[in-house]
């Protein structure tokens, strides 16, 4: 799935990458292809003269080991991953109550304005497949 053509007008090129993401924003946008090639800022004409700081290259494998034992945090650590992802999975929660407001207690994992939504935070399990205790 693209997005709609008029976005992928800002891309020049003439194969717009099948696999990326963009993030669009008040003066542009950040096409961010995946599988190693550099993000480019959109439209291109504007932002040609923006340098992209150059990262050193390190081995993402033997970064995640050396955070566990205490090195440099990772890019992506728990601390910054953890609300980015239950954000992201409230946002499935909200696709299946269309046209709600819904207020997240993060503390109690409750939508305590609109029980029903609950039932979309927890899956059930067939018989023999259960999980003992809460969590």
């Amino acid at each position: 799935m693209y997005p709609p053509q008029e976005v992928r007008a800002l891309y020049s090129l003439e194969n717009y990458p099948g696999e990326c993401a963009m993030l669009i924003g008040t003066e542009g946008a950040l096409l961010i292809p995946h599988g190693g090639e550099m993000p480019v800022l959109l439209p291109e004409s504007k932002f040609k003269d923006t340098a992209f700081k150059k990262l050193e290259s390190r081995n993402h494998y033997h970064h995640f080991v050396d955070a566990c034992l205490g090195g440099e945090k990772t890019e992506s650590h728990f601390a910054q991953s953890g609300p980015m992802t239950e954000a992201i999975l409230l946002g499935t929660v909200a696709i299946r109550v269309p046209n709600q407001l819904l207020q997240w207690d993060a503390a109690n994992m409750k939508f305590p304005n609109y029980p029903e939504a609950n039932k979309f935070l927890r899956r059930k399990y067939r018989k023999g497949w259960d999980i003992k205790g809460e969590f």
